[in-house]
C-alpha cells in the first residue's frame, strides 16, 4: 500500500516537471518514456523491468523488452528515476 495517495494533479505535476527538465537539457520525453515514467510513478514502488513491461503491454500489446529497457535507461541517465540492484 502506498504511503500516500498520488492524486491525478500530483501525477500530472510530476510528469510536467520531468518534461520541463528534459526540455531544459535539450532532450525529449517521448510518449513511450513518459508512459514508462507514469507507470512507475503510479506504482509508487520499485518494479522489475518485466513487471513494468507487463503493465506497459496493457496499453501497447506488442511492446518488446528493448522498448522498456531503452526508456528506463533514458530516465535513469536524466536522473528522473534510480536503478535499484
Amino acid at each position: 500500500m502506498p504511503v500516500h495517495v498520488l492524486t491525478p494533479q500530483a501525477l500530472d505535476a510530476q510528469l510536467q516537471t520531468a518534461e520541463k527538465l528534459c526540455q531544459q537539457r535539450g532532450k525529449r520525453l517521448t510518449p513511450i518514456r513518459k508512459q514508462v515514467l507514469e507507470l512507475l510513478l503510479k506504482q509508487q514502488r520499485s518494479l522489475k523491468a518485466y513487471e513494468l513491461l507487463d503493465l506497459f503491454r496493457q496499453d501497447q500489446p506488442g511492446a518488446a523488452p528493448p522498448t522498456v529497457y531503452r526508456a528506463l535507461e533514458f530516465l535513469t541517465e536524466e536522473g528522473l528515476i534510480h536503478r535499484l540492484d
